[in-house]
C-alpha cells in the first residue's frame, strides 16, 4: 500500500474530541454524524469519516507522487495537538501557541471539499478559456498546459497559497476562548471555520461573501465540544464564558455553514440549530434601492419565464404544422 495513501478532510486529532462519551469500554470510540438537515444519523469512528483516497496528493509528470500538501497539514495537526491540552486546562497561551492555531484554522478553512470546487471550478473556467483563445487564434497549447496543471491541482496549490497568507492576518487579530458548560455544547461539521458577518444584510447579495476587511467580522472555530475559538477585530481576548445564547448562535453558523455533515458529540440535536433567518428590518432589501433592484430583478424573472412559454408554444406549433 502505498505511503499515506488515506488523507483526511477533517483530521482525526480534531474529531477526537467529539467521540461520544458513553462509547462503551470495548468498542472503537466513534462520533455521531448526522446530515446537514438533521434527518440522517450514524456512528462513524474518525479514522473512516471525511476521508478520502489521495485527497491532497500531487501527481508529478513523471507518476511519483507530491505529498508536500499532506505533510504540511500533518505538521499544523501536530502543533495544534499541543496547544489543545493548554486549551482544554484553561492554560495561557504563548505566542507560538496562538501562532499555532492561526496556521490550524487557516488549514481548516482551505483543506475542506467546499473550498476545494470553488477552486477547481474557478481554474477549470479559466483553463476552457485558455483552450478556446489558442484555438481561435491556432496557437499551440502553451498556456493551456499551464492552466490544466493548475485546474488538476487548484485544491492543492490553494492550500499552499492559503497557508502562506492567511495564518499572518488572522495573528494580527484578537483571539478569545470561548468555554460551555452547556449540554451538548459546541457541534463541529465537514467545515469547521466559519466566516460570519453580522453586518453583512446591509449590503446587496453580491457583496455578502465575508472578508478580513469587515470591521464586525468574526471567524469561529469548535475545538472541543467544550470550546470555541473566536478571531475578531474587537478587544475580545483570552478566555470567555459563552453565554447559552452564545452557543447555540455559534452551533447555528456551524450547522448552516456546513457542506453534508455536522457531529454532535452525544447524539442530540437542539431545534435551535436549524432554525431559517429572518431578514433584519434595516436589510438591504428593504432600502429604497433594495426595493427597486428586487423588484426590477422579478419583472426579469416574469419576461423571461413569459419569453420561454411563447417559444415553447411556437417551437410546438411549428412541430405540429410539419406533421
Amino acid at each position: 500500500m502505498a505511503e499515506k495513501k488515506n488523507q483526511h478532510v477533517v483530521p482525526q486529532c480534531y474529531q477526537r474530541s467529539w467521540c461520544a462519551p458513553d462509547c462503551p469500554l470495548e468498542f472503537e470510540p466513534y462520533v455521531w454524524v448526522f446530515s446537514k438537515d438533521g434527518s440522517a444519523k450514524k456512528k462513524k469512528a474518525p479514522k473512516n469519516l471525511f476521508v478520502e483516497n489521495e485527497k491532497y496528493t500531487v501527481r508529478l509528470t513523471d507518476g511519483s507522487r507530491d505529498l508536500v500538501v499532506e505533510d504540511t497539514l500533518m505538521r499544523t495537526e501536530d502543533a495544534f495537538v499541543n496547544v489543545l491540552s493548554k486549551i482544554e486546562d484553561s492554560r495561557s497561551l504563548e505566542m507560538r501557541d496562538i501562532a499555532g492555531l492561526c496556521i490550524f484554522t487557516a488549514a481548516m478553512h482551505a483543506r475542506t471539499n467546499s473550498m476545494g470546487r470553488h477552486f477547481r471550478n474557478f481554474l477549470g473556467e479559466l483553463h476552457e478559456l485558455v483552450v478556446k483563445g489558442e484555438r481561435a487564434h491556432n496557437a499551440l497549447p502553451v498556456t493551456s498546459l499551464e492552466t490544466a496543471d493548475m485546474a488538476q491541482h487548484a485544491h492543492q496549490r490553494m492550500i499552499q497559497a492559503t497557508l502562506e497568507t492567511l495564518p499572518q492576518m488572522l495573528y494580527r487579530m484578537s483571539l478569545a476562548i470561548l468555554e460551555t458548560d452547556d449540554e451538548l455544547g459546541f457541534i463541529t461539521s465537514d467545515t469547521p471555520a466559519v466566516w460570519f458577518d453580522p453586518d453583512s444584510h446591509r449590503r446587496p447579495p453580491a457583496l455578502r461573501s465575508p472578508n478580513l476587511s469587515d470591521p464586525r467580522i468574526q471567524i469561529s472555530m469548535p475545538l472541543t465540544p467544550r470550546h470555541t475559538l473566536l478571531f475578531s477585530h474587537s478587544r475580545f481576548r483570552g478566555y470567555m464564558r459563552a453565554t447559552p445564547q452564545n452557543v447555540d448562535a455559534l452551533n447555528w453558523r456551524v450547522r448552516v455553514r456546513c457542506s453534508e455533515h455536522f457531529i454532535s458529540w452525544k447524539g442530540q440535536t437542539k431545534p435551535s440549530w436549524f432554525e431559517k433567518g429572518v431578514l433584519p428590518a434595516d436589510a438591504w432589501e428593504n432600502t429604497t434601492e433594495g426595493t427597486h433592484a428586487v423588484q426590477e430583478a422579478q419583472r426579469r424573472r416574469e419576461a423571461m419565464e413569459a419569453w420561454k412559454r411563447e417559444h415553447e408554444e411556437r417551437e410546438s406549433n411549428s412541430n405540429s404544422s410539419s406533421l
